[in-house]
């Protein structure tokens, strides 16, 4: 996947990557102090169990 862009977020990071459709996906994880920076553009490969995998539904945003 083709890297978006990455937002540390306090004790979150949140990497948006490109979708082999090409729709962004947004992963969430911990930040520990050891996340690496990840640069826009770069390509990851990412894994996850689908067992730990959590899609939200569509919703408005805060300000609406």
């Amino acid at each position: 996947s083709t890297v978006l862009g990455q937002v540390f977020e306090g004790v979150m990071v949140n990497i948006t990557l490109a979708s082999p459709q090409g729709r962004p996906v947004t992963l969430t994880m911990s930040n520990d102090g050891e996340a690496p920076s990840i640069r826009e553009g770069s390509h990851l490969q990412v894994h996850f169990a689908t067992a730990n995998a959590r899609v939200l539904p569509k919703a408005g945003l805060a300000r609406e």
